[in-house]
């Protein structure tokens, strides 16, 4: 009886605080994985590209394309290591196609056939390698040529 009197004395006495709701849900809300790794993938793209373009000032499209095969490789890697481990926190599939279609196919290759393979059995990676690899080998004919 004492527990209930309690009770009633706190939700009778608190007023409602209609931003309460609002601050709590700001406090205790959690990013999405596809937020968090989409972002670690940029900062480490802006990051390593800034730098070697800095470095070796080389175009931006040739320096893209090695920049996103270092980190699409690099990503698709860690996952793989996450893959083995039970309850461990994964890659999102949507970060790696991602940064196989905006540039990363060597690595993103070299990242799924390297043993042990990962991701080759799906066929929506294979056909995202494929499709952006005949996109960026016409990009980089065209960016050739002219």
């Amino acid at each position: 009886m004492g527990e209930q009197v309690i009770l009633a004395r706190c939700t009778t006495t608190r007023k409602a605080d209609p931003m309460a709701k609002s601050r709590s849900y700001r406090r205790t809300r959690r990013r999405s994985a596809q937020t968090v790794y989409g972002l670690l993938a940029l900062g480490a793209l802006v990051a390593l590209g800034g730098a070697l373009y800095l470095w070796l000032g080389w175009g931006l499209y040739p320096l893209w394309l090695v920049v996103s095969s270092v980190v699409a490789f690099g990503f698709l890697r860690y996952d793989k290591g996450q893959a083995q481990r039970p309850d461990a926190p994964r890659v999102p599939e949507i970060v790696l196609l991602a940064l196989i279609a905006a540039g990363g196919v060597v690595g993103g290759a070299a990242g799924m056939y390297m043993r042990p393979r990962h991701k080759t059995n799906k066929p929506l990676f294979a056909m995202t390698l494929l499709f952006a690899l005949i996109l960026h080998v016409y990009l980089l004919y065209r960016l050739l040529r002219a």
